[in-house]
């Protein structure tokens, strides 16, 4: 018996609206991870658009750093590719 083919087949899909918003909001600079869908994180870590780090912690809690997102030279290169005359 050969492998499983995932249930979408080989297709990858355009990303969402909501994707490319997460995308243009880590243009303006990096974010707690928990800030966004975890779904949208997967998708776009998925396809090298974001990458994950230690950052200082912006909420009065005891942890020192939480993981954060930012956005990658591919991310910012398939936004440009998806802005629609200077959106984002």
């Amino acid at each position: 018996m050969g492998l499983m083919e995932p249930l979408n087949g080989t297709q990858t899909h355009e990303l969402s609206p909501m994707a490319l918003a997460a995308l243009g909001s880590l243009a303006q600079g990096p974010s707690p991870r928990q800030t966004f869908n975890p779904g949208i994180v997967n998708r776009l870590e998925r396809e090298a658009f974001v990458e994950e780090y230690d950052m200082p912690n912006p909420y009065k809690t005891k942890a020192k750093t939480v993981r954060g997102l930012r956005i990658t030279e591919a991310g910012r290169q398939r936004l440009q590719q998806a802005r629609p005359a200077g959106r984002w």
